[in-house]
């Protein structure tokens, strides 16, 4: 039998297709086992080596389908078995395409997550994730079964109608919740507020975030009081971060003073009483302004940043104090409102 005659024999083109993926794919292997995973070592990020480790073998079987697949084509079979074959592998290749796709943006949403968890201090990765993560798996098993019903000639214009009357109703239905959870994802990849900061809301509540979940927000207030907040509400709110962008905090002291005295000295008066207080800063520097002439009274304002937010009342409150002692011990006095009426003789 000459040379021509084994290669146009079927049985032979059948092994030789064999020979060749079985070769192709121990290739593929040792790539996916040995080769590849040398490189993603070097990386900084663990994320290739979890995706390499999760689609290995559905790549390997992803090859062995296309194998198939060229076999069935060399046997050339019956026109009658030609669609179904054909049908059914194509039908195999986009489950485990829709399997593979699905593993990678699971693990891309989880890596993603976990990291914008640590940076936000949030419960991210406990509330937000599993809502990405369903609603990917969701997504694309229904772009895996689109493509099926048309591998096998299905009519989807009717199916497509009805999931989006079916979504429409369901949206409509959830519109507040929904409304709140993409609230929550909004506050969270926007870091305008994380656990441990302290704000104000345009409706003039004020406190530490405490906690970030996927529905609410939780506040706790200077009275020791837990505010819940929807996260709709928040996502939609002027808000004052105190600790944005960093935790200095600026501090203001009005006073006034008798009319009479140096303004120069009520100065010098005021700044040496911060000089005892080391979490008051130096830059910026603190300052004392003559505000105005006042109806009994001059008035100034003492303006000072201490390094730590949160100790910003209690060093407010020690400084008024103190100001008010050191006054009196420099005979500066603080004038009551006073009001002088002169009455006309008839």
């Amino acid at each position: 039998m000459a040379l021509i005659d084994y290669i146009n024999n079927a049985y032979i083109q059948i092994a030789l297709v064999i020979i060749i993926f079985y070769t192709f794919s121990l290739i593929v292997n040792f790539t996916l086992r040995k080769v590849i995973p040398a490189l993603t070592k070097k990386t900084k990020t663990n994320l290739d080596d979890l995706i390499l480790e999760k689609i290995n073998k559905p790549i390997t079987l992803f090859v062995l389908f296309i194998a198939l697949h060229v076999v069935f084509k060399i046997l050339r079979l019956p026109e009658a078995y030609i669609p179904l074959v054909s049908n059914l592998l194509n039908t195999f290749l986009t489950i485990l395409g829709t399997y593979m796709v699905i593993v990678v943006v699971d693990i891309i949403i989880d890596h993603w997550g976990k990291v914008w968890a640590k940076k936000t201090k949030s419960n991210l990765d406990k509330d937000v994730l599993p809502l990405f993560h369903k609603i990917s798996r969701v997504i694309f098993f229904i772009v895996g079964l689109v493509i099926i019903l048309r591998i096998w000639g299905v009519n989807i214009t009717g199916l497509v109608a009805g999931l989006g009357v079916a979504g429409l109703v369901i949206g409509l239905a959830l519109k507040d919740s929904l409304s709140n959870i993409f609230g929550g994802i909004s506050l969270i990849l926007d870091r305008a507020v994380k656990v441990g900061d302290f704000i104000e809301l345009d409706s003039k509540e004020s406190g530490e975030i405490v906690d970030i979940g996927l529905r609410s927000t939780r506040m706790k207030t200077w009275n020791n009081e837990i505010l819940i907040i929807p996260n709709n509400t928040l996502s939609n709110a002027t808000i004052k971060n105190w600790k944005l962008p960093d935790l200095t905090a600026r501090a203001i002291i009005d006073f006034g003073v008798e009319y009479g005295n140096d303004p120069k000295k009520v100065r010098k008066v005021a700044l040496d009483v911060l000089k005892k207080y080391k979490n008051i800063l130096n830059e910026p520097e603190p300052t004392v302004y003559f505000l105005e002439m006042g109806e009994s009274s001059i008035n100034f304002r003492l303006a000072f940043y201490v390094e730590d937010v949160n100790k910003r009342y209690t060093t407010k409150v020690s400084v008024i104090e103190d100001l008010y002692n050191a006054l009196r011990k420099e005979k500066i006095n603080i004038p009551f409102p006073t009001r002088t009426i002169y009455m006309k003789k008839q």
